[in-house]
Parts: structure tokens; sequence; C-alpha cells
């Protein structure tokens, strides 16, 4: 009987033995030179984004988990911008057409239309447009939007005070996550105030990437001035398994965090794996 050992499989597998192997050479090299304890560290991370993605890759040829077919992107690509550029000749494009957009989409019912944009600063050569924005986006109550912290200086801006409605309070019991040594910020880049000020829902946008570029971790909440602010992606998901704007979570001793029915692991630093890994 023959036996058949398929090529990635194999391959995968090689590569994890090689990995432990390095590993237990290199913790005996660690413990006596600090430059090879950088090398070896830097290797470890290298191999390990390697295999992260790997598996990632596994799990989107199989297709598991699918994705869902509800969920609708509307990118502003090559070729819708050609589109626009010879309608409205210039970008940015007028905000006004965003407003145009959630008013035609509120037409078919959608569950959330969801901005991963920054609608900073008012356009003064526009005020109209921002205006039609904001109008429409407080009108309804699925709307979502981004915005970003940061640790600009307080002389180039000044922290402005969050209104109560974006806090997300957290519960939790012996938990050993630490969500502020990496995810504290000291001052954010406001989006216009009538959207803060109105009924549109705001998530925060900032990710840190892997020293390659890629993504592969989230952080579901982050601090700002005492408080914890939910990420854009992860507001919309917990007000989607509530059905309404939940305004706390809950984190056990095991590190999982309680988001209506479901359960949702995170690293010690507060942060989520993105199980899905595939083109930009």
């Amino acid at each position: 009987m023959k036996k058949f050992i398929h090529t990635k499989w194999f391959t995968y597998g090689t590569y994890i033995l090689l990995v432990l192997a390095t590993t237990l050479i290199g913790l005996v090299i660690m413990q006596n030179n600090a430059t090879l304890n950088k090398i070896i560290t830097s290797f470890f991370e290298v191999a390990e984004n390697r295999t992260f993605d790997y598996r990632q890759s596994l799990r989107v040829s199989h297709k598991s988990p699918a994705p869902n077919k509800d969920i609708v992107i509307l990118a502003i690509d090559d070729s819708s911008l050609e589109l626009l550029w010879d309608k409205y000749g210039e970008w940015p494009i007028p905000r006004k057409v965003y407003a145009d957009v959630i008013n035609y989409l509120e037409k078919y019912d959608p569950k959330a239309i969801i901005f991963d944009l920054l609608f900073i600063k008012s356009i003064r050569s526009d005020i109209a447009s921002d205006n039609a924005l904001i109008e429409a986006m407080n009108k309804y109550d699925n709307i979502y939007t981004a915005m970003n912290f940061d640790n600009q200086p307080f002389d180039l801006r000044q922290p402005i005070d969050l209104p109560k409605r974006m806090i997300m309070h957290v519960g939790g019991s012996d938990s050993d996550i630490d969500i502020e040594s990496k995810y504290t910020f000291t001052n954010c880049r406001p989006i216009l105030q009538k959207l803060i000020e109105g009924n549109v829902k705001i998530g925060i946008s900032n990710v840190i990437r892997n020293n390659d570029g890629i993504i592969r971790k989230v952080a579901p909440l982050m601090a700002y001035k005492g408080n914890y602010y939910p990420y854009l992606a992860f507001k919309v998901g917990c007000n989607s398994a509530y059905k309404r704007n939940m305004k706390a979570v809950f984190i056990d001793k095991y590190r999982r965090m309680m988001v209506g029915s479901s359960t949702v692991p995170l690293t010690k630093d507060g942060e989520a794996i993105l199980n899905w890994y595939g083109p930009s």
C-alpha cells in the first residue's frame, strides 16, 4: 500500500520541526549573548508569522469559515475613480457623494453602513457638502464611522474629551490581560464635531502592523483618558450580536471576551487574532 503525503502538510511539518529544533538551540545560546538574543528573537517572530500565514491560507483554501454573504464592500478602486473623476473632476470627492450613498442604501434597509474613513476637518470650500454628510449620518441609527487615536504632542493638538456614549465598559474576573501597556493613547484625531456630538456610531480604527507590514492581530479595545473605546469592526460586531448599541463587555480569567453568544479569545496584550489571510 502506497503512502501519500500531501506536499503542503509535509512542508509545514518539516518547518515546525526546524523551528522547534532551533528553539532548543536558541535557548542555550541566548543565555550567554545579548546580541544573539535579539537575532534569535527576531528569527522566532519571522518563523511564527510565516507559519501563521500558512495556517490562515489553509483555512481560506478550505473556505473555513466561509465569508458572510451578507457583507458587501463598496470600494473606491481604479474603475470607480475614473467614473468619479469624469463626473466630479477632483479627489477627494465631495462629501455630499457619501451622503447620497447613505440615502440610497437606506432604501434597502441595510443592517449597518460602515465608513472606514476619517471625516476630519471641515472642507471650507464646500461647507454644503459637509452639512449634507452630517445630516445623513446623524439621520439614521445604523451608520458607523472611524476615528483615530495617536500620541501627538499637546503643543501640536490638544486632546479632546469624548462623549460618554462612545465608551465601552469592561468587566472581568482575575484576567491577566494588560491592554493599557500597548494600547493606551494620549491624543486623538477628532472627526467633524457634529458627528462626535450626533447620532452616528464611532469606532476606533488604529492597528499595529507586524515588522513585515502585515496586520495579524487587532485590539478590540483601546485606552484613552482612562476609558476604553472599541475598535470599529468590533463595535459593529458587538451591536450585531446584541442587536442594540452595546455598552459593556466581560473578560474572564481565561482571556476570553464574551460578546453576546460568542466568545473572542484574546492575547495577553488584549489583542484578537485575525482568522483570515488573503489579498488586500
